[in-house]
């Protein structure tokens, strides 16, 4: 069920490389503020011929390090520190997985929810702060990138080769989604969101996280 949420996210979102980003009315976040980051929802890996995705978690492990250090560096003037990883975290981390995917089905896709239409007012919950701790905001990243092994892309240009004789066979490739979500301590609201698809970049390289990450919160603080 949960790999199935985010393929069914991405694929609604569309194919290409994209961010699509949303802010609740008036909010701005302000300069130099203490930003707490929970461990970033990672999972890296392949994609089997037969659609089956793989996580990978040496490279999960590489990606998620990666990605906290690109994180520490592209906001290094505001005051980031690591949450402290505790099994109430991972309770929040799981709903926050939930939410965002909801946002992104509901708000960027084609399946719209009556009540939400023209708000932005999602939640985590004012039980955040407490699990959380110091800090007046928390970044919740989530963070899906599967290439297609070998056999699938050979499977795709064998399929489009096939395309020219008029039988086409033209299997998916990789899929790559990422989520960031910026709460607001005081109230457990979602102030800020922001969601990516397409890759960028291998994200358990430095250059690849950076990428991501760059791509990911650049209109956190609004256009620049």
């Amino acid at each position: 069920m949960r790999m199935m949420a985010w393929v069914l996210a991405a694929a609604a979102l569309g194919g290409c490389t994209s961010t699509r980003e949303m802010t609740a009315p008036g909010y701005r976040l302000p300069p130099s503020v203490a930003i707490a980051l929970p461990r970033a929802d990672v999972e890296v890996g392949r994609i089997s011929i037969g659609g089956v995705a793989q996580a990978d978690a040496e490279r999960t492990a590489r990606a998620r390090a990666e990605i906290a250090r690109a994180v520490s560096v592209y906001l290094r003037h505001d005051r980031v520190s690591a949450a402290p990883d505790t099994p109430r975290l991972a309770e929040y981390e799981a709903l926050h997985r939930t939410v965002a995917t909801a946002i992104a089905l509901h708000k960027y896709g084609e399946v719209p929810l009556p009540t939400k239409h023209g708000r932005f007012d999602w939640t985590l919950g004012p039980g955040v702060r407490s699990v959380i701790g110091a800090g007046d905001h928390a970044l919740f990243l989530t963070v899906r990138s599967y290439e297609s092994d070998d056999g699938r892309k050979a499977m795709a240009v064998a399929g489009a080769i096939g395309c020219v004789v008029g039988l086409c066979l033209l299997p998916g490739g990789g899929e790559h989604l990422a989520y960031a979500s910026l709460v607001e301590l005081k109230s457990g609201d979602i102030v800020w969101f922001n969601v990516m698809t397409g890759g960028v970049g291998d994200p358990a390289t430095p250059a690849g996280a950076d990428a991501l990450v760059a791509r990911l919160l650049g209109t956190m603080r609004g256009p620049k």
